[in-house]
């Protein structure tokens, strides 16, 4: 049987064969003068052979190795290892899954947040408060509050993978002149843990809520503030509760500079 048809037949291509003729794995019956090679249907059995050891996740070599000295007992300790192997990688396509769907729904957060103000329901939230910002005002050290941030990455990650890339936020009491004044810093989780590594849990019921999308630099956030204020008093609506400053994505957070957050307060 000529290379191409037995190719054909395999369902595989004349450089794979070429390439396992190269590395030992696989001879042809015959290699004519003119180079041409041309397989039996027993080389047809021993691909077969090597097609669902590879499928299964044996190196070539350890495929090589195996047919030329059958070893059912070193068969077996492949096996284990490579299924050991095969659930490991399992695992982390299942953390790049979990990872992907958390990207996803923060891209989409992002991007359905409108600069301009309105009126919606939120969902139920849960905020994980990692420390007292009391005092803090948009022309202070955000810089020394972020780098706080890295030390509770750990105790995040130990929370899901979703956890670790948590959108952060703070709350804040807004003055009369619409400006804020940070109380917690805190990050919004996807479900409540059992246990919190660090700091206080707690769930924000589903609640009507004036909010407005931010983007543009840290340090003039505050024009949404006011922006928002002023649609509160325009619309008659009294706010309940402290203001909550989101990051839409924290993925796309890069600095001071660059920074996507939702303002949101509780109305009635």
């Amino acid at each position: 049987m000529k290379s191409g048809e037995f190719a054909h037949l395999c369902g595989t291509t004349k450089n794979t064969l070429i390439h396992y003729d190269d590395i030992g794995l696989l001879h042809p019956a015959e290699k004519g003068a003119n180079r041409y090679r041309n397989y039996s249907m027993a080389d047809f059995a021993r691909f077969s052979v090597i097609r669902a050891m590879t499928q299964a996740g044996f190196s070539l070599a350890q495929v090589r190795a195996m047919l030329d000295t059958p070893d059912p007992e070193r068969l077996a300790a492949l096996a284990d290892e490579n299924t050991s192997a095969l659930k490991r990688r399992m695992a982390e396509l299942r953390r790049s899954e979990r990872l992907l769907a958390e990207i996803g729904r923060q891209a989409a957060a992002a991007q359905e947040a409108s600069p301009q103000p309105a009126v919606r329901v939120f969902p139920e939230r849960v905020v994980l408060v990692a420390e007292d910002v009391s005092g803090l005002k948009i022309d202070g050290n955000w810089e020394g509050v972020l780098a706080k941030d890295a030390t509770v990455v750990e105790g995040l990650a130990k929370l899901g993978v979703e956890a670790a890339i948590a959108p952060y936020g703070v709350t804040a009491q807004v003055g009369a002149d619409g400006l804020p004044s940070y109380q917690e810093f805190f990050y919004l989780l996807p479900k409540k843990p059992q246990r919190a590594p660090f700091g206080t849990a707690r769930t924000l019921p589903a609640r009507e809520c004036a909010c407005i999308g931010y983007v543009g630099p840290w340090k003039e956030v505050g024009n949404a503030y006011q922006q928002l204020a002023a649609f509160l008093k325009r619309e008659g609506l009294r706010t309940e509760g402290p203001w909550y400053e989101i990051s839409q994505t924290r993925l796309l957070d890069t600095d001071e500079a660059h920074y996507r957050c939702t303002l949101s307060v509780a109305v009635r």
